[in-house]
């Protein structure tokens, strides 16, 4: 989604344009003033990405003790790949018509989604992850990585998108990051140990800070034994889902 975010305003122009804007050209910008532009710019922005974007972060601060952190955004990724696919294919039926707003919100929907899962789950894990020793340059990488993908995915595109039709040209990235959101989910789920552990001494049930929380494992903890005792790996964690792990 880093490679959606480097292109948002343009992106969010051309989803939101219906035919009769583009009759007019109003959202084209190749004949209006700059300030026009950034002010249609902001205003999609504050009908699109802020409540979506937000929302989802407000949500997940609530959320991030009361869920198993790593399987939530496994779960996060999954439904994630099921609305990119819409939305990009939502473009070839609804693309500069009156049914526009389909995309639009679906895409909203997608941007919910990432922030109350895979995008701010990713700044947690690796604070509580990487050894103490090594966990600053560790964490810089991780997030490097994260922006060097979103470079890497945005060259790509821009090859593979040059001469095609404009609606295809735009559901290309949403349909391409669909597969890309279960392969995070499988890498998620097969190699990330879970940082907490089930509350059993919810005596306090009353009461709702208690309820249902997950006890987070101590970065002491992690750093001694980092799985938990969990198994990870390909082997493992198919073995268990088929049950064919030798016992």
């Amino acid at each position: 989604m880093y490679g959606l975010g480097l292109d948002n305003p343009k992106l969010l122009s051309k989803i939101w344009r219906d035919s009769q804007s583009q009759r007019s050209g109003s959202n084209s910008g190749t004949d209006q003033p700059i300030y026009q532009v950034l002010e249609q710019n902001f205003i999609r922005a504050l009908y699109t990405t802020v409540p979506a974007s937000v929302t989802g972060c407000l949500l997940i601060l609530f959320l991030v003790n009361r869920v198993p952190r790593v399987r939530f955004m496994v779960v996060m990724f999954i439904i994630l790949a099921v609305i990119l696919g819409i939305t990009g294919g939502s473009l070839f039926s609804v693309y500069e018509t009156g049914e526009h707003g389909v995309t639009v919100a679906f895409y909203a929907i997608s941007l919910f989604l990432m922030n109350v899962g895979p995008n701010t789950i990713t700044f947690m894990l690796p604070s509580e992850l990487f050894p103490t020793k090594h966990r600053g340059a560790c964490y810089g990488i991780a997030a490097a990585s994260g922006k060097l993908g979103a470079i890497t995915i945005q060259c790509i595109l821009w090859k593979v998108k040059a001469g095609g039709p404009e609606k295809q040209n735009l559901a290309i990235p949403l349909l391409v990051f669909a597969p890309l959101m279960l392969f995070g989910a499988l890498v998620a789920w097969i190699w990330i140990p879970e940082v907490q552990d089930p509350s059993e001494n919810n005596q306090d049930r009353h009461k709702l800070k208690q309820y249902s929380k997950y006890i987070n494992r101590s970065l002491e903890e992690i750093a001694d034994d980092p799985t938990g005792e969990q198994e990870l790996g390909i082997h493992a964690k198919f073995g268990g889902l088929f049950r064919f792990r030798k016992r």
